[in-house]
């Protein structure tokens, strides 16, 4: 069992994730957006064309800020389970020029008033 928290009052709470499964070459991704009292307001789930993690992790974001805004949720926080993802985001750290497009994208999206706070949840079980 994965353990979960809901955001502050008020704040709405976007948690995202990407997988690749490298022995049968399946890449998706997807989340959930949750208001401060736990209720669900919106989930999605994709598939991807793309073989790394890295970017199935940012697609995965990209298409939750997308949902967020067309759903008209702003100040949200954005939670993940890849620290490595949430550092590229923030700046603390670099990354391949080939994710250069879909980071430039994602933080288009940020800068459009949607982000509060961006941060890393270690996977934890119950």
């Amino acid at each position: 069992m994965v353990c979960w928290s809901s955001s502050t009052q008020g704040k709405i709470k976007l948690n995202v994730d990407g997988s690749f499964i490298s022995s049968i070459g399946l890449a998706r991704g997807g989340g959930l957006i949750h208001s401060s009292s736990s209720s669900l307001l919106a989930g999605f789930a994709c598939f991807f064309k793309h073989k790394t993690i890295m970017k199935d992790e940012l697609l995965a974001l990209i298409k939750g800020l997308q949902v967020s805004m067309d759903k008209n949720f702003f100040e949200v926080t954005i939670e993940s389970d890849s620290q490595v993802f949430c550092h590229m985001i923030l700046g603390c750290k670099s990354y391949s020029w080939k994710l250069d497009a879909l980071i430039c994208h994602a933080k288009y999206h940020i800068s459009k008033g949607l982000l509060s706070f961006i941060m890393f949840i270690e996977k934890l079980t119950v």
